[in-house]
């Protein structure tokens, strides 16, 4: 085992310990956001049990009204919760594990990137830099956004599969890419969004630096976004297509203007205790001056030296991006979907850590990097503040039925007064001729019996949005929402019926999730077809 190699890693475990150590005691803390990931949990699970897949009508939010959160809102991290919810976990540790996860997997992921370009020191001195950037810190303990934590982990690893395919092109590697690429999307589709960029500049660069590069390795460079993408289509269409019918395609969440960061904020070594640090961090910024002296001083290896000055570049346009005089580049699509532009801190973090690879190929720059780590793990250790500690239990958060949105952004435009309460009956009328009985209520499936001597209107609790059906026994059922309220409608004749509702995929959905299996399937025979050459060959050789 080489020690010099590994013994980083040791160190770089004890440093996440330290950074997460508030979630290791009991119960949990406040933070704008992480109440509202148990909940998101607790609804996930709720909607695998009923066979929704993919997950996408939230039944029991909007106090029982419905509501389509996972149609718009990242699901891969709840995903990866059902996971340690069937070894047992509760739903508060399942999400303190992936929290804790999120930063592990951001240090070790940067460390093995960082083996692969450099040596040992600096990627030891990378992964602590990216461990202390305090915006990172300010998602674990202020905004409690979950999304974001895991998705800034995944950025190394996005990264280090890029360079092992542009190195040694191979059908599996390529594979690899695709499917990190896609669950990226899936984590956080806005950080996704800025980091692609970044992402693409990479590829192309690591692309053209290869020494293996072919005609066929090509190709599937070129392919590499497009697979991505396509493998999480049953996501990213509806999204897309879908938003029209929802308040966030008329309503933006926040004013842009007041979401850049004032140059002194964005430099300020202050800490933070209610609201988001929006700053750099003052070593960090050390860092980024002493990189622009290599830079200017001609001190970088040759082979890095143009990767060094594409990666300052973006580097200083994603700082550009922080500032109030850049609000007209934001107002262009697709940047336009994003409300909050200090997001770009989550990319400018790996940027930083990133180019600290490609600069220190000495001892000297590897050394005095390794100083300014350490002392950005010095100065990182005040922000580890979290938020008042709760016992709150299991129940606490399952039993909530807010929309756990903002500003109820994903509201379908025809609601016009938004639930306040939870209803009392599932299923109503006003007809004393009518009775309801033998009602199922799930996220997915409403099904009731109706008894009528004369035509009757009968109203579900349940907001309407595209893929509701109904059908009376074998019969379909007109329905309509044309009420304030948005909530399903329908006229039932006289008589006895049973009267059976789906929630169900759309033909967009339906188009969306053949691509998505289509490609999985195309991935997967690739693959397939890969090992069985190699273990023919491994065969021959014997």
């Amino acid at each position: 085992m080489n020690l010099k190699k590994w013994f980083p890693v040791v160190v770089i475990l004890f440093v996440c310990i330290i950074l997460t150590k508030p979630f290791f005691n009991p119960g949990y803390f406040d933070t704008q956001d992480g109440g509202w990931a148990v909940v998101r949990l607790s609804e996930m699970e709720r909607e695998l049990k009923d066979f929704q897949i993919p997950p996408r009508w939230a039944g029991f939010l909007n106090h029982g009204y419905g509501y389509p959160l996972f149609s718009f809102t990242y699901p891969f991290p709840y995903y990866l919760g059902i996971v340690f919810r069937l070894i047992s976990f509760n739903y508060v540790d399942t999400i303190k594990i992936l929290f804790i996860t999120s930063v592990f997997v951001s240090g070790l992921f940067m460390y093995l990137l960082g083996l692969k370009l450099g040596n040992p020191l600096t990627a030891f001195a990378s992964a602590l830099i990216y461990l202390t950037v305090p915006y990172r810190l300010s998602n674990l303990y202020t905004r409690g956004s979950l999304g974001e934590s895991l998705a800034i982990g995944l950025f190394p690893l996005l990264i280090l599969t890029v360079i092992n395919f542009t190195r040694k092109p191979s059908v599996l590697r390529f594979a690899l890419s695709s499917i990190v690429f896609g669950i990226l999307i899936l984590t956080h589709n806005v950080l996704a969004l800025l980091f692609a960029p970044i992402y693409l500049v990479l590829l192309i660069w690591f692309t053209v630096d290869s020494k293996n590069i072919s005609k066929s390795s090509l190709l599937y460079t070129i392919l590499h976004p497009l697979a991505g993408i396509c493998l999480v289509s049953y996501f990213v269409i509806p999204a897309l297509l879908e938003k029209k019918f929802i308040a966030l395609s008329q309503i933006p969440l926040a004013d842009k203007a007041l979401n850049t960061i004032p140059i002194l904020t964005l430099l300020s070594p202050s800490g933070y205790s209610d609201t988001p640090s929006l700053q750099v961090g003052i070593f960090h910024l050390m860092i980024i001056i002493f990189i622009l002296l290599l830079l200017i001083t001609n001190r970088i290896h040759r082979k890095y030296k143009k990767l060094a000055i594409t990666v300052s570049i973006l580097v200083f346009i994603c700082l550009f991006l922080t500032q109030n005089i850049s609000l007209i580049i934001w107002s262009i699509p697709p940047l336009s979907f994003v409300d909050f532009p200090w997001r770009i801190l989550g990319p400018l973090s790996f940027l930083i850590s990133f180019i600290v690879l490609v600069v220190s190929q000495n001892r000297f720059s590897s050394l005095i990097i390794t100083v300014l780590a350490i002392g950005a793990f010095i100065y990182a250790i005040p922000l580890i503040q979290p938020g008042i500690p709760n016992q709150l239990p299991d129940s606490y958060y399952t039993s909530n039925d807010a929309t756990t949105t903002s500003m109820d952004e994903l509201m379908p435009l025809w609601v016009k007064d938004k639930p306040k309460n939870r209803y009392l009956d599932k299923i109503i009328t006003v007809n004393e001729a009518t009775t309801i009985s033998d009602i199922l209520d799930k996220s997915n499936r409403i099904e009731f019996t109706v008894e009528t001597t004369r035509p009757s209107q009968v109203r579900i609790n349940t907001i309407y949005f595209p893929g509701w059906e109904f059908r009376r026994d074998d019969v379909a059922q007109p329905i309509t929402f044309d009420n304030p309220e948005g909530l399903i409608e329908m006229q039932i004749p006289s008589g006895s019926y049973r009267i059976t509702g789906r929630f169900l995929e759309t033909p967009i959905r339906l188009f969306a999730d053949y691509i998505s299996i289509a490609t999985g399937i195309i991935l997967m025979g690739l693959v397939i077809r890969e090992c069985c050459l190699i273990n023919t060959k491994n065969i021959d050789n014997e």
